[in-house]
């Protein structure tokens, strides 16, 4: 069987890089949940609702991200699209999805430290998110904003 061929490249944050194999597994967790219910016509995610998933998934796993010791979080996920609009994280997330994301984000930290003998920082975790709905946010959510995304913490959690 030949090797895996990967290919990593600068996120534009300092020296954080994202990889094509941890884009696929997050692909791949997305496509599953977009498709949770395979009734519907249009993706079963919001924005919300998948930020309150990556939330939880990454304070259920916080060893899966590069970190100081401390909660990975320590506020609410945002969304900020390029027209400006914002969307924050449900209040609740659905555990399947969370799972899911944990599942996705374990197979992602096995990627950085085969090739680069540490763990994703969190920027570079949610790098990875954003470069694959960039891709066809319309796939993954029903609620989709125009143009690019950007995911960051918003204040303190309450």
């Amino acid at each position: 069987m030949p090797a895996v061929v990967m290919s990593w490249f600068g996120s534009g944050r300092g020296a954080d890089v994202i990889g094509d194999v941890p884009a696929d597994a997050v692909g791949r967790a997305l496509t599953e949940m977009a498709q949770s219910d395979g009734e519907r016509r249009a993706p079963a995610l919001t924005v919300g609702t998948l930020l309150a998933a990556i939330a939880a998934a990454l304070r259920s796993a916080p060893e899966l991200v590069e970190g100081t010791g401390g909660p990975v979080l320590s506020g609410r996920l945002v969304a900020r699209f390029a027209d400006g609009a914002q969307r924050a994280q449900a209040e609740t997330a659905d555990d399947r999805q969370t799972h899911r994301l944990i599942e996705a984000f374990s197979e992602l930290t096995r990627e950085y430290v085969a090739a680069w003998e540490r763990k994703p920082r969190l920027s570079e975790l949610l790098d990875t998110v954003v470069f694959v709905l960039d891709a066809d946010m319309p796939r993954y959510v029903a609620d989709p904003d125009a143009g690019t995304l950007e995911l960051d913490e918003l204040g303190e959690e309450r």
